[in-house]
């Protein structure tokens, strides 16, 4: 509006525009780096106020990270968590009572089970004299029978894939590289074309090497699937594509296994798929639990 950029002076009074309504620019009291944002208060303090700003917030090894808000200038105490819970619902930010807790008292939130495997693979290196290299890229996945036959026989749609799960893992990757913590994504999701159930299943099950998941959407003919990339998202040691040419170097030659190929793409995803387990071991995807339902019969 008019007159924002006016010299209010210290009175907070312009001839021309009258009394500045313009939220205050100052560094808000109490600690944190927001502005005060309080309507325009010439000559008195800023008041000091629960800090309500988006934050972002990672775990001690920086590999987690969760939306936040603030909070500066709160006091915590167990009887304030519904108060603290409803605001975060308020605002859509999903955030857990334990993970509230520890952002209340530490600023941090706790590690995970992928922290922890992240940490150990680090120590293993270490062990094996391995500077410089990811334990998972010398360690081949536990591929099933199905996806081998799949990369068999329709190598090409195989490729396919994986160079989309890698683009869309480098894209979030790279979008969070140039953007601050206000702005950071969590996730990114892309919807692949409609496809048969074969060829479903496949992004299904490859998509847990990934640890992307995945979700089928619409009915048949338009039956399609829906990957979701985070930050836990990541490229395999080695891709299936490659696979069987791992498996033969290590069998019965003595030539070095080929370093893991690297998408050379640049850019593509909630939601998880219907997975059950035989008593064998083996699992078995279905799209719903119809089609589940359709193969017993």
């Amino acid at each position: 509006s008019s007159g924002i950029n006016a010299d209010y002076g210290s009175s907070g009074i312009n001839a021309e525009y009258g009394v500045c309504t313009q939220p205050c620019t100052r560094k808000r009291p109490g600690g944190c780096e927001h502005r005060c944002a309080a309507k325009c208060h010439p000559g008195t303090p800023c008041p000091v106020t629960v800090c309500f700003e988006r934050i972002q917030v990672t775990c001690p090894c920086n590999r987690r990270q969760v939306t936040s808000l603030c909070f500066s200038g709160a006091t915590f105490t167990p009887s304030d968590v519904p108060k603290f819970m409803a605001k975060l619902r308020s605002v859509n930010i999903p955030l857990t009572r334990g993970d509230l807790a520890e952002v209340m008292k530490s600023g941090t939130v706790a590690c995970e089970e992928a922290c922890r495997v992240e940490e150990r693979n680090r120590r293993l290196a270490e062990g094996l004299g391995l500077v410089n290299v990811a334990v998972d890229s010398v360690i081949a996945p536990n591929y099933s029978d199905f996806l081998k036959d799949q990369v068999k026989s329709n190598k090409a749609f195989v490729m396919e894939i994986e160079d989309q799960f890698e683009m869309e893992i480098d894209r979030l990757k790279k979008r969070n590289e140039k953007a601050d913590n206000l702005n950071k994504v969590n996730c990114l999701y892309h919807d692949f074309r409609p496809m048969n159930r074969d060829r479903r299943r496949v992004v299904h099950e490859l998509g847990e090497h990934y640890k992307i998941t995945t979700q089928s959407l619409d009915p048949e003919p338009h039956r399609n699937v829906r990957i979701r990339v985070d930050y836990l998202s990541a490229v395999p040691g080695v891709r299936l594509s490659q696979y069987l040419l791992v498996k033969r170097s290590f069998v019965g030659s003595s030539k070095p296994v080929p370093k893991p190929l690297t998408s050379a793409h640049g850019d593509a995803a909630d939601i998880k798929m219907t997975s059950l387990v035989l008593e064998e071991g083996t699992p078995v995807v279905a799209d719903t639990w119809e089609e589940m339902c359709e193969d017993e019969e």
